[in-house]
């Protein structure tokens, strides 16, 4: 019983090394082994010696597995590593820390990298009772993301040749591009134009903070511009006033039908030669004879689809004299085509070129007699005149105040390449000189114009117009003619030669001195008669019809003194004219101080007090050194 109570210390003893195996003490507590030359005896000292024994720790060993994979294309998520990626011939708690490639090692972090770069990553291994600490490097790198694709890109035409795609809302997404990453794509086309087509990436600039995390070298590019759809009214009748320029036009589209950008113009447009539906009047179309103006646009109609259009008369009734003949007993007939408005019997009209008022007697078209005729009407005219003098083919018949006379006027002018049907290869330089061709109308379905005048260009914008080109030019005609805004202007060379086309833009009043005595300081031109030098008669004669209140301008040339030596007297009916002469300064001379008309050049105003008592009925202005 005494041995068994031992056991507990014989345990300890053996786990502090004391006692050997094999030995145990005696149940007195002496050695019973008689090999033994000397008692085992357990000291202090014995025991410190045993605690402070160092244990010498083994190396550890750590290496990344074959197969592991170092680099990887952007997706957007971290390129971590983990234990599974490695072997680890030892123990210890293993962490991973990565830094960018090349940068210090006070860079390592715990956060694993994202976007595109070469990196560095460390695995470490803690220090355990058994295995020292170790720690490997490897390099590995994320690589951007390629980009194979950017086609069936459409962009909707906007007056711009660069269009931008973001990627907000993942509008990039079906392309490759990751939903929330900023990038920007910007298209740059040859023009602005539907139709114009993009493919080759080096036109398109890539922006955005997370551009470069893609490579869109050698991408497939297909983008084009399409025409924006326009919608039509439902009712597919329309009006449209005959004073839009556009005569083709059917319908004007604005910005409530779709997608007109503000300074276009687009319309709906007949295309079919045989229905003119210039003039007044209601006419029926189909689908398939129309079409959109401006090929940016397209409308969804159909061929059969029935279009009615309503063109009305608001325009100011003006035509030009084709001929002019006398029907004995009844009065003036003037023929021509309506130029523009509506004429109506008994309306009151002007011949503009004269300032003369006629009254409407009877209209006539084709042997039959109307109460009214409209633009574009080939007509004849009875007037209330009972003479044609002083009336030309060529001259305005209006309704009264609405045309004025101008020579100075200002156009949009194109210049026709031959291409265009242009005759003219040279540039156009200021100072040239053609033919301007006014008063256009149809006749048996050509465009004809009834009146032609020699006049000057003055281009303001610069020296010279190529074939092809647009330019605004100044014009000054050599007569006064009647004019209004709007009008187009055929230009040519001589008869035959066509230059260009312009539409007038601004008509210019000349300046005050051009009422006073005839001559506008602005542009040179003389509205008068010019009678250069004195008569071999030592006497200049004016005649003067008398008509009341009209105005005769002159400009008259002489010398101080007549052949003889004679000074020359000024001599006129005072009850029959009033009359003011200037000098070339527009001072006016006051005649009363002169015993004779001083010499040089002098503008003479004669206005008439009365009307002649018959028909040839004049009187006259004497300059003439020889009074008797």
């Amino acid at each position: 019983m005494k041995r068994k109570t031992l056991l507990p210390l014989i345990s300890s003893l053996l786990a502090l090394g004391l006692v050997g195996c094999g030995e145990e003490p005696s149940s007195d507590g002496n050695n019973e082994n008689p090999s033994s030359s000397s008692q085992t005896r357990i000291e202090s000292s014995d025991l410190n010696s045993s605690s402070s024994r160092e244990v010498e720790l083994k190396d550890n060993e750590i290496s990344f597995k074959e197969g592991t994979i170092f680099s990887k294309s952007y997706d957007g998520t971290p390129f971590s590593f983990s234990i599974d990626d490695v072997i680890l011939k030892g123990n210890g708690n293993v962490t991973f820390t990565y830094k960018v490639k090349d940068s210090s090692d006070e860079a390592y972090a715990e956060e694993a990298p994202k976007r595109v770069g070469n990196y560095t990553v460390k695995a470490s291994v803690e220090e355990t009772n058994e295995y020292k600490a170790i720690e490997i490097t490897k390099d590995f790198s994320i690589t951007a993301k390629k980009i194979t694709s950017l086609d069936s890109l459409e962009f909707l035409y906007s007056k711009s040749d660069c269009f931008t795609i973001n990627n907000k809302e993942g509008a990039l997404s079906k392309y490759g591009i990751l939903d929330g990453d900023e990038v920007e794509l910007n298209f740059y086309f040859d023009s602005s134009n539907v139709g114009q087509t993009l493919n080759n990436i080096d036109f398109v600039d890539i922006g955005g903070k997370d551009a470069n995390q893609y490579d869109f070298k050698n991408v497939n590019v297909d983008a084009k511009i399409i025409a924006r759809v326009l919608s039509l009214p439902a009712t597919l009748s329309f009006s449209r006033n005959a004073s839009e320029k556009r005569v083709d036009g059917v319908y004007k589209f604005g910005l409530d039908d779709g997608l007109i950008l503000g300074e276009d113009e687009v319309w709906l447009i007949n295309k079919n030669s045989s229905i003119d539906i210039e003039n007044p009047g209601t006419y029926t179309l189909h689908g398939s004879d129309l079409e959109i103006s401006n090929p940016n646009y397209k409308v969804n109609l159909k061929d059969d689809d029935i279009i009615t259009i309503n063109v009305v008369d608001d325009e100011e009734f003006y035509m030009s004299i084709n001929e002019i003949f006398s029907i004995s007993g009844k009065g003036i007939v003037f023929s021509g085509v309506i130029n523009r408005g509506t004429i109506h019997k008994n309306d009151v009209l002007e011949i503009v070129d004269l300032g003369k008022e006629v009254t409407v007697v009877s209209i006539e078209s084709f042997r039959k007699e109307l109460d009214s005729a409209a633009k574009g009407t080939e007509i004849g005219i009875l007037t209330d005149l009972t003479s044609k003098d002083d009336i030309s083919r060529g001259m305005i018949l209006a309704k009264k105040n609405t045309l004025k006379n101008y020579s100075h006027l200002k156009m949009d002018f194109h210049f026709f390449s031959q291409e265009e049907g242009g005759d003219r290869k040279a540039p156009i330089m200021n100072g040239y000189n053609p033919n301007f061709h006014f008063y256009k109308y149809k006749e048996s379905n050509q465009y004809k114009y009834a009146k032609s005048l020699a006049g000057k260009i003055v281009i303001s914008d610069s020296t010279a117009i190529a074939p092809g080109e647009d330019a605004s030019i100044t014009v000054y005609l050599n007569e006064d003619i009647p004019l209004d805004l709007g009008m187009e202007v055929l230009i040519k060379e001589g008869s035959n030669k066509v230059v260009g086309k312009g539409v007038i833009t601004s008509l210019e009043d000349h300046d005050s001195s051009f009422e006073a005595y005839g001559l506008c300081n602005t542009c040179g031109k003389f509205r008068g008669e010019t009678i250069d030098a004195f008569a071999t008669e030592n006497r200049i004669l004016i005649d003067i019809p008398l008509e009341k209140g009209k105005v005769n301008y002159y400009k008259v040339i002489t010398t101080s003194t007549d052949s003889s030596g004679k000074k020359p007297y000024f001599v006129y009916n005072e009850d029959e004219l009033e009359v003011t002469v200037y000098d070339l300064s527009g001072n006016i001379i006051n005649l009363a101080e002169y015993d004779e008309f001083p010499g040089g050049t002098h503008f003479i105003k004669a206005k008439c007090k009365v009307d002649a008592s018959k028909e040839g009925d004049y009187t006259q202005i004497l300059i003439s050194a020889d009074i008797a």
